[in-house]
Order: C-alpha cells, then structure tokens, then sequence
C-alpha cells in the first residue's frame, strides 16, 4: 500500500499521462501538458504508461517536450512506441490474412477492437498497443471458424484441448476461446457473444450493423458500426472494472469530435441495446478523466444521480489510479474481487445478480472440466 506521499505522486503522474491520451485524441491543450510535464516523477510516468498500456499515446504526446525529459525515459517510450507500431503493422498482416481465409470459407466475421478500432479511435492503426486478434463470429458457426484457423495453422489453447472440436462446448458458456498461430506470433480470440453474460448487448451480433475500416492503403477490415462499437466498448471497459486507462482512452477517441447531441444519442442507443448500467460507469468515468463533453452529457441524463452509478464509477477510478494503480489487479491478493463485485451491479432487477452468479458457476465448472 502506498503512503499519502506515493498516493499523491501517482495521482499527479496519472493525471499528466491521461492529459498525454487527451492530446493524441484531439490535439488537447500543449500548455496543461507542458505545466504538468514541469517537475514530474517521469520514472512513475513511465511505470504507469507500461502497466496501462498506453506508451505509444505518451510517446506520441510527449516528443514535443523531449528537452524536459530525462533521456532514459524519452529512449523508453521511443522504443516502445517504434515497437507498438511494428506489432500493430504485423497484427494488421495477420488480420488480413484471416479475414481472406474466413471468406473463402463462407464463414462471416467481425474484427473488434484492435487494428480497426486504432483507426477510428486515433487515426493511425499503428498507434494503440494489443497482444491479440478478436474476431467475432455467429454461434452456430464456431466448428467451422475452428476448422479455418486449424487449416492455417492456429491451435487451440483456451481451452487446453487437443480436439479443436472442444472450443464448440466451450463457448456453450464461455464467450470466446484463445487461439495461437504456429509460430506463436500470434493469439487469436474467437468470440461467438461480446459480453459474458447473454443478457447483456445480445443483440450485437456478427449480423449487427457494420462497417468497413480501411486499415491500411487497400486492406479494409469489417467491424460493428459506429453505435454497436460504443455499446460494446462500454461493456468491455465495464469487465474489467476499466483497470486500464487504454480502454477508456479508445471510448473517447471513438466519439472523438461528438457534440452534447451526438453523443447523448449514442448514449441511449447503447443502454436500448442492453447495455446496462456500463454505459454509465464509462460515461461518469471519462467525464472525470477527459471532462467535456462526457461531463454535459452525463449531467443532461442524471447518471451521477444514481447511487450504484456512483459506485461503478468510483471503483473503476479507484482501479485506474489508486494506491495500487502500478499493479495489475491480478498481481494482488484479491485483487480482481472488485471487479467480480462490480459485475453484480452492472445489470437492472433483481435477477440479473443471480443470473451472473450462475454465469459464474458455470464458467468454472467448464475450467475444472476442460483442466
């Protein structure tokens, strides 16, 4: 646990780094960042950069300001950034690649996140850090998704089977499982639902709403519309607790330029599609973070009125940058329990708490079984 004077430091480097995001998204203002770089702990900025994964925001950010920046730092999120863009032209690759194999095989998919969303997000693919590929595709098509990615070289590794046919009573449960290519460069995630819990955004599907993003100079990837992507990222974020500032940093980028109007639209359109109460923790969360215009909105629509909407959002902020925002919640003793606690609240009535705890049960009979 940190001491008043670490808790204080690591919320001033936080609000520097969230400050770096603000200016990758929309320019921001250079004289805050410039104000908060003067007299910063830059070995914490660069800490908590790694753990939420967002050097290739600060780095891009930041080099404007290199003469006020100690050297190992500027090398560090130089290197990382160069990296991230290097990863991020490979996973562009390889993400054609799969797309091409899945056409071929008649089989319809959907990229989320990554690539596609980098694009839309920051205008540059290249520019947000991932370690994987999610591909979404319709429940009844998992065997043959299965088959296309064991024809070219994938495996499966979550679960642990040797039978690629597992992944099909897998995801009975389980909304996705994890895929490695053969030379280990590369996992795969097969979604068959966006969200854990089958009442949550059931409607956005393979078959919602889509668009093509053009990746890269004639590689064009498919990926859920604009008002399906915001619902979606909101559920994300909201299953991790938004542990990491990289999940809220690409909500913003995505309605990047909205008005009070436009996003308030988006607003309601993710709660229509079920959504439930992640929109508001990601709204209440980002209005902290990055201000306007999520603040307007989230005042227009009450959503701080809500005593468990303030709760959401002050466990993710607590998660983002509390006492221990330098570890991941996995790395401390009970650390992911507020996050699995948070899950409870995220639907309405009285019966969605039990149907997550039966989610639950049933998520670990499968690990116990596919052990």
């Amino acid at each position: 646990m940190a001491n008043a004077t670490g808790k204080a430091a690591i919320a001033r480097a936080f609000v520097l780094l969230t400050e770096c995001c603000r200016q990758g998204l929309a320019g921001g203002d250079s004289d805050r960042l410039k104000s908060l770089a003067a007299g910063a702990d830059w070995d914490l900025l660069l800490a908590l950069a790694r753990r939420h994964r967002v050097e290739g925001l600060a780095a891009h950010s930041l080099r404007p300001l290199t003469e006020m920046i100690p050297s190992h730092v500027a090398d560090s999120l130089d290197e990382a950034a160069v990296r991230i863009a290097r990863d991020g032209l490979v996973t562009m690759q390889e993400s054609r690649c799969l797309f091409e194999a899945f056409e071929r095989a008649a089989v319809p998919l959907l990229f989320v996140k990554g690539v596609t969303l980098a694009r839309l997000a920051y205008g540059n693919p290249f520019l947000k850090m991932g370690w994987d590929i999610d591909l979404l595709v319709a429940p009844p098509n998992v065997s043959r998704a299965a088959f296309v990615l064991k024809e070219i070289g994938y495996r499966l590794v979550i679960p642990s089977a040797a039978d690629p046919n597992a992944a099909v009573a897998w995801h009975r449960s389980n909304k996705e499982s994890v895929w490695q290519s053969g030379d280990r460069r590369h996992h795969v995630e097969l979604h068959s639902r966006l969200a854990d819990n089958k009442r949550v955004i059931p409607t956005i599907t393979v078959e919602a709403p889509q668009q093509m993003v053009e990746v890269a100079p004639g590689v064009r990837l498919p990926t859920l519309a604009r008002e399906e992507l915001f619902a979606y990222l909101t559920v994300h974020g909201s299953a991790s607790n938004w542990f990491r500032l990289k999940w809220a940093a690409d909500l913003a980028g995505l309605v990047n330029g909205c008005d009070g109007d436009e996003l308030t639209a988006l607003v309601q359109r993710a709660q229509a599609l079920g959504a439930g109460r992640s929109t508001a923790q990601a709204m209440l969360l980002c209005a902290a973070l990055f201000g306007e215009p999520f603040r307007a909105v989230a005042r227009r629509l009450g959503l701080a009125r809500g005593p468990v909407n303030r709760w959401l959002a002050a466990s993710a902020r607590a998660e983002l940058c509390g006492s221990h925002a330098l570890q991941e919640p996995t790395e401390r003793r009970l650390g992911t329990a507020r996050i699995h606690l948070t899950h409870l609240a995220l639907g309405f009535g009285w019966t969605y708490p039990l149907a997550e705890l039966t989610r639950k049960i049933a998520e670990q009979a499968d690990r116990r079984r596919f052990r």
